[in-house]
C-alpha cells in the first residue's frame, strides 16, 4: 500500500482534488502538518473494510484463545456456513 501525503492544508485549499485522490485511489492520504503526520483520510469504502478487517481479526484472536481454554472443537464447514449467515453472505 502505497499512502498518498499530502499538507492538510490542501483540505482547506485543494478539497476537490484531495477528494478526488481518495475516491479514485481507493488509497488513505497523510495530511501532513508542520512536516510530520498529523491524520489519515479514508474513503467510506475503505473505512468499512478497515472496519471489517478489524472485526475479522478480533474474531480470530478470541477464537484463538478459546481454543486455549477449552477442549470443545466444531465442524470447519458448519462454522463457515454460521459465519457467512453473520456477515450476510
Amino acid at each position: 500500500m502505497m499512502s498518498n501525503i499530502r499538507p492538510v492544508s490542501d483540505l482547506r485549499n485543494k478539497w476537490n482534488d484531495v477528494a478526488n485522490e481518495v475516491e479514485e485511489s481507493g488509497e488513505p492520504v497523510v495530511l501532513t502538518k508542520n512536516g510530520y503526520g498529523n491524520m489519515i483520510l479514508f474513503s467510506m469504502e475503505s473505512y468499512k473494510r478497515q472496519q471489517l478487517d478489524q472485526e475479522i481479526y478480533y474474531r480470530l484472536k478470541m477464537a484463538e484463545l478459546e481454543e486455549r481454554l477449552t477442549s470443545e472443537r466444531f465442524d470447519g464447514v458448519e462454522m463457515m456456513s454460521e459465519l457467512m449467515a453473520e456477515i450476510g453472505e
